[in-house]
């Protein structure tokens, strides 16, 4: 995994130093016994349909859309060129905006040679979803840790009761293990200078 442009998230992530391992799943300043780790775990299709509901999709439009479109409507709203994360396998973590421009979250995006892109995963609003054919492959992972780097956080840090499947508490970890990782080399000062 390697984060892309490094220093353009140098003021963005250093909130992040101020979090640990006990209280990622909350956020900082707060009681970790807060989170609760008991939650079924995300679908990729319907997260796909909130990340457009987020993004001002009329309801309407989006009950008679087919979930394979629903899928390639959020790959359009994917930011490519701005991609956070490049994982070994060639996937690309990029954030994903509204047409307004707004943040929704991140998603993760299998480039293929023929130029056909395809959706494997997200992190937008507090829902974590990888499709279930590419799951295990750390996608997870590299999802939350570029959440944390080009967000700041996680979005359930501003819920009351922050709350998380047990495989999702997990992959936050993980996720900010990575994050911290990626990102020791961008406020570690050069000691050569």
């Amino acid at each position: 995994m390697k984060l892309l442009n490094p220093l353009r998230y140098t003021e963005s992530s250093a909130a992040l130093f101020a979090v640990d391992e006990e209280n990622i799943l909350v956020g900082p300043g707060r009681d970790p016994s807060e989170a609760i780790t008991d939650l079924e775990g995300s679908n990729f299709h319907s997260v796909c349909s909130d990340t457009l509901l987020d993004a001002d999709t009329p309801f309407a439009e989006l009950g008679c859309m087919e979930t394979s479109k629903r899928v390639r409507e959020v790959l359009e709203l994917v930011q490519l060129e701005d991609a956070i994360i490049e994982m070994d396998t060639g996937i690309l973590i990029a954030p994903i905006e509204s047409k307004k421009g707004m943040g929704l979250g991140v998603a993760a995006v299998k480039l293929h040679p023929e130029g056909r892109n395809e959706l494997v995963g997200l992190f937008s609003g507090p829902s974590l979803a990888v499709h279930s054919h590419h799951q295990s492959q750390g996608i997870g992972t590299a999802l939350t840790a570029a959440q944390l780097i080009h967000g700041g956080g996680l979005m359930t840090w501003e819920h009351d009761e922050p709350g998380y499947s047990m495989d999702g508490a997990k992959t936050m970890l993980r996720g900010f293990n990575a994050a911290i990782t990626l990102l020791d080399i961008v406020h570690t000062p050069n000691p050569g200078m």
